[in-house]
């Protein structure tokens, strides 16, 4: 388990804030790895400008793991 930022550092997540902070475990398709690969690619993405920076938080906030699917290309 890690402490993670919901709206990853690389999107212009707040470091401290408890509202952006939780846990988070390692194991299972969903996990810190995968969302860890995720903030990359997304952080990646903005410097790029393929994707804006409110997009992205705002794809963080509302379903993580949706988001990141989309984004990586995960379709299954």
């Amino acid at each position: 388990m890690e402490l993670d930022h919901l709206i990853p550092l690389t999107a212009g997540g707040h470091p401290t804030a408890q509202e952006n902070l939780w846990p988070q475990i390692y194991g299972g398709k969903y996990d810190a790895s995968y969302k860890d690969r995720c903030e990359a690619a997304t952080g990646t993405a903005i410097c790029q400008g393929s994707v804006g920076l409110v997009e992205a938080q705002k794809g963080f906030a509302v379903n993580w793991i949706e988001w990141c699917k989309q984004l990586l290309g995960d379709t299954k």
